[in-house]
């Protein structure tokens, strides 16, 4: 309890102390700071994901491809191609109608 009022106390100085001075308490509410926090985490959980199924595949000698939704290549493509500069990124409208697919794996 005394952990909250404590914080509730130097919060409220920071913040009287900012207007105090002169500052607008609108300016420190950046909501695109969080966009750009949240995005880079996200980015980096699927590396992180997609490094943990692709590494067994290429240790064991396996020839595959990552698909992924037409709208969404490109940018998946940015990512794999730092990690995996000779993995192939396919969108699903890519695949000749007839081929079978065999999936590997699956990253969310």
């Amino acid at each position: 309890m005394t952990f909250i009022i404590g914080m509730v106390i130097v919060f409220g100085c920071l913040l009287g102390g900012f207007a105090a001075m002169g500052g607008h308490i609108g300016v420190l509410w950046q909501p695109w700071e969080y966009v750009i926090i949240l995005g880079s985490a996200m980015i980096e959980q699927f590396a992180s994901e997609l490094t943990a199924a692709v590494k067994g595949f290429l240790e064991r000698g396996d020839q595959f491809a990552l698909v992924t939704a037409p709208e969404a290549r490109p940018y998946v493509r940015l990512i794999v191609d730092r990690l995996f500069p000779t993995l192939p990124v396919l969108s699903h409208i890519e695949i000749a109608k007839g081929v079978k697919l065999d999936v590997m794996a699956s990253l969310s």
